[in-house]
């Protein structure tokens, strides 16, 4: 299966490592300088760092962080108008049924053309909804005809 990580994540992860490692480096030279007062308020910003990190990066699965490429022949396409929620206006987004039984969301207006029959790939990433199933975000990837 084809699978990019998100940058989201990456850069996460990358910000993590770089501030604990910056934080380590700071409490081991105050540890060597015996200057206690400073060790300690370091330590408590690095688990602060990586507990609001972790807490940003939930749910923990890789499969909501990673891209998958998802190929099928569309059965059905669909717009949806979209609330925004505030002055933004609403947003269109198209729901794909592929003749397998898969549904997808894509969030591209080059979704609006498609007819049956087409072969569609998508980028998808699991979608996590708060007390409802998880769906699937995607973003248009090409059609063969």
């Amino acid at each position: 299966m084809d699978t990019k990580i998100s940058i989201g994540f990456v850069i996460a992860m990358a910000l993590l490592i770089i501030v604990v490692l910056l934080c380590l480096i700071v409490a081991v030279i105050a540890f060597l300088a015996e200057e206690k007062g400073v060790m300690f308020p370091v330590i408590g910003i690095a688990v602060v760092w990586a507990l609001v990190t972790a807490g940003l990066c939930w749910p923990w699965e890789m499969q909501y962080h990673q891209w998958q490429k998802t190929s099928g022949v569309v059965y059905q396409s669909v717009g949806r108008l979209i609330s925004g929620g505030d002055s933004s206006g609403p947003t269109e987004q198209f729901v794909v049924r592929f003749r397998d039984g898969r549904v997808r969301r894509c969030d591209d207006s080059r979704c609006a053309g498609l007819t049956p029959g087409l072969t569609l790939s998508l980028w998808c990433m699991r979608d996590w909804q708060w007390a409802s199933t998880p769906g699937w975000k995607c973003r248009y990837a090409g059609v063969d005809k």
